[in-house]
């Protein structure tokens, strides 16, 4: 199966409860032991150290609340309605729809507090404490993270010192990631035959590494071509050499037959147009004067466009399934709602011939969110240095300029 397909219940839940078990431990602990004060030192020490659990703790309920939330778009298999309610009720009381969850189990705010007045009982203090559900916000604090604002208070007394603290009208805040979640866009729009983790990508879609000074290309009239990098001293030893482009310090230093097997040559020194180092030869593409040849990484997607060098990113984005930044894309609770539109959401790449045959649509863009949409209308190029591989690959004209690679369209 490819690159991280089919997330199963059984992951969610046991990646879930391992967060729990080693996070939990630690946190109990943290508020049972003391620094060796003793009086009203030792009560505000415990108080401080009850507000430090309390923000450990509801990371970690925070993180099920989402994985429960997603579990149950699953088992519905359609949209959710209020998706924020459903992740709030999950996040405070640990239902989700009104039923138990057993991700939430032992895991909710409300759990937590029980467990931290009953800890504090054992260690002679009275506590009191209260979440005001209705009052809970659940927010999309940006494009990769869920926003958490809850309004709590809390009284804690030690009544053998007749000391005691009161805090209300405070908000508890916290941005969850969704990183390393299961996409519910993608379950929801394949009829949960395909499912995809979100990740973040590394490297943007592409980007001009730079220019030359001169180029010329003998292929019919084409001006670009594509292929995988490779730095070398050796290129005769180069394997598939018509797949890749060679980066050389001065191409005069090697034969014009094996230049010419490359699909281009980019050198740090020149020539003169199409007679290649004096020899009356001519190669497939050829870019001279590129400064610091020897910098540049193997093995990357290049595209040779006149005097310019790319890096294209978008075939390893494909394989992947990673997730980029996206101005009108839905967010992670619009995409629990099945929503195709929206905004600083994120997207990814579909690979097409990797979705099941009835959703392995023709003249459509690549853009997950945009792919699925059948109400909206865009115009379609294919990419230089990716439908030359992929010949179902296209992108659209928006999402182009929106990158700055409008001239790898085609």
């Amino acid at each position: 199966m490819k690159k991280g397909f089919v997330y199963t219940l059984f992951a969610l839940f046991y990646i879930g409860l391992l967060i729990f078990t080693i996070q939990a431990p630690l946190s109990i602990q943290g508020l049972e032991e003391a620094d060796g004060s003793t009086g009203v030192n030792e009560f505000f020490y415990y108080m401080r150290s009850l507000e430090d659990d309390m923000q450990r703790s509801s990371k970690i309920s925070s993180r099920r609340a989402l994985i429960a939330t997603t579990d149950f778009l699953i088992d519905k298999g359609e949209p959710l309605e209020e998706s924020e309610s459903i992740i709030k009720h999950a996040f405070v009381n640990g239902s989700v729809n009104n039923s138990t969850s057993s991700i939430m189990e032992d895991s909710s705010l409300r759990d937590w507090k029980d467990t931290i007045i009953r800890l504090s009982e054992e260690e002679g203090y009275k506590l009191s404490m209260d979440f005001n559900l209705d009052g809970t916000i659940i927010t999309s604090s940006d494009n990769f993270k869920v926003g958490f604002r809850t309004p709590y208070s809390f009284y804690l007394a030690d009544t053998s010192l007749e000391t005691s603290f009161n805090k209300s009208g405070e908000t508890l805040v916290l941005n969850e990631s969704v990183v390393g979640l299961n996409d519910p866009l993608i379950l929801l729009e394949t009829g949960g035959k395909r499912s995809n983790t979100i990740e973040r990508c590394r490297n943007p879609p592409a980007v001009e590494a730079g220019q030359g000074s001169e180029y010329e290309y003998n292929l019919s009239g084409r001006d670009w071509v594509s292929g995988d990098s490779v730095v070398t001293s050796d290129p005769s030893s180069v394997s598939e050499k018509g797949s890749k482009v060679l980066f050389v310090e001065d191409l005069c230093g090697y034969s014009y037959s094996t230049l010419d097997s490359f699909a281009g040559v980019v050198s740090e020194a020149t020539t003169s147009g199409k007679d290649v180092c004096g020899s009356g030869e001519e190669i497939n593409a050829y870019i001279g004067g590129y400064p610091n040849v020897s910098e540049f990484l193997n093995g990357t997607r290049v595209v040779m466009d006149q005097s310019t060098v790319w890096r294209n990113f978008i075939p390893s984005h494909i394989d992947s399934g990673c997730y980029f930044f996206d101005s009108n894309a839905p967010c992670f609770l619009s995409r629990l709602e099945g929503e195709l539109v929206g905004e600083d959401g994120f997207s990814t790449f579909l690979d097409v011939p990797y979705l099941p045959p009835e959703y392995q649509l023709s003249n459509r863009t690549a853009i997950d969110y945009l792919y699925f949409n059948d109400s909206v209308s865009y115009h379609l190029e294919k990419v230089k240095g990716v439908s030359d591989y992929m010949e179902w690959f296209r992108l659209d004209e928006k999402h182009l300029d929106y990158w700055n690679i409008s001239s790898l369209g085609y």
